[in-house]
């Protein structure tokens, strides 16, 4: 009697998990590209939301200035933010909180790092107080220069002499 040997296969073949693996490789060459560019376009969006608040948000505080007596001169305040030009500043001013007069009253996520600069200049060469904000570090304490690096950021500048609205300048090519 020939007695016929069962072989009990209780594995994965070599072929099989190379297939698996290269098949897995192929998916992920494909969806990975498509993965860091929806993170790219969500810091693009982030920010250009960011902006729109900053905007949104001096515009009403620039409107309820311009109603109380002294609302356009430096230094007034308006429910604990203070103001330059009937504008809210860009840094802390008058409190201990450290946080700029704008974000007092702009509702923005906790990824935001920020800095300030007291004697800044605008585009112009306008003398302003300068916020720069960004997303994309995760110093809890960096310069403007470190936020500028990230080429992902928002800058909101107040005037101190002249009366104009903030300046308000994106920059998107980093995210």
């Amino acid at each position: 009697m020939n007695r016929i040997r069962q072989r009990n296969n209780s594995g994965f073949t070599l072929i099989e998990l190379v297939v698996v693996i290269v098949i897995l490789s192929t998916l992920s060459a494909f969806v990975l590209p498509e993965f860091i560019e929806f993170s790219s376009d969500a810091d693009r969006a982030s920010t250009e939301a960011l902006k729109g608040g900053l905007q949104s948000s001096a515009s009403l505080y620039h409107s309820k200035a311009m109603i109380e007596p002294g609302g356009t001169n430096n230094g007034f305040t308006y429910q604990g933010v203070f103001f330059d030009q009937g504008y809210p500043l860009g840094i802390s001013f008058g409190d201990s909180d450290g946080i700029p007069e704008i974000l007092e009253i702009t509702d923005i996520s906790d990824d935001y790092v920020f800095a300030t600069v007291f004697n800044d200049r605008t585009a112009a060469n306008q003398i302003s107080r300068g916020l720069y904000l960004t997303n994309k570090l995760t110093n809890t304490s960096p310069s403007a220069a470190d936020v500028l690096a990230t080429n992902c950021y928002v800058t909101y500048k107040t005037h101190v002499t002249v009366a104009l609205a903030p300046e308000i300048i994106i920059e998107l090519s980093g995210c």
